[in-house]
């Protein structure tokens, strides 16, 4: 997200993009986008906006490598979680309902101000992603001059710290990608 709003703001920042997982729209299940954003949205105003969207019990529940949505590999969640440990600061946090509320604001601007990006761009789609919209990320691309989608059927959300069966796929692609920009 970070990313393509750069290079929309600044065309001349890259000459194409790999995107794995981005977030041009979080997953929001059972729940109509419109309706999670005027509801974050309202919160973020409020003092559960500090608050993390998730609870302690479900925190604690995702943070074993059994019930991970990131990855599928015990080897690299494990060693992620090793890194976390001796680098308490590059841990990242369950979002806050604030968070939350940008992040759902700013999808809206990712569609409006798609045309701005004229790079070839490829974006590996995590087939088993529960944080961010597949489904935003193939109308997105469709928007695109120059975009190509390539879907990781048994793909979690972190695609290159996959199982190899799986991050081998994505680097072939990545390869063919940057033969062809």
């Amino acid at each position: 997200c970070v990313a393509l709003l750069s290079q929309m703001k600044n065309n001349s920042l890259c000459d194409g993009m790999i995107l794995s997982s981005p977030m041009i729209r979080v997953l929001t299940p059972k729940v109509p986008y419109y309706f999670a954003l005027l509801l974050m949205s309202t919160l973020s105003l409020t003092l559960m906006g500090k608050r993390c969207v998730v609870s302690s019990k479900k925190r604690k529940c995702l943070q074993n490598f059994e019930n991970s949505i990131l990855t599928q590999c015990p080897e690299r969640y494990s060693y992620l979680k090793e890194l976390e440990r001796k680098h308490p600061q590059i841990r990242s946090s369950f979002p806050t309902f604030s968070w939350l509320a940008e992040a759902l604001k700013i999808s809206r601007v990712m569609f409006k101000e798609s045309a701005k990006l004229t790079i070839p761009i490829l974006v590996l789609q995590a087939a088993g992603d529960d944080l961010v919209c597949n489904g935003a990320q193939e109308r997105f691309v469709k928007k695109l001059q120059k975009g190509k989608l390539f879907r990781l059927k048994d793909s979690r959300h972190e695609v290159l710290q996959e199982r190899n069966s799986i991050r081998n796929i994505a680097f072939v692609q990545i390869h063919e990608f940057l033969k062809e920009a």
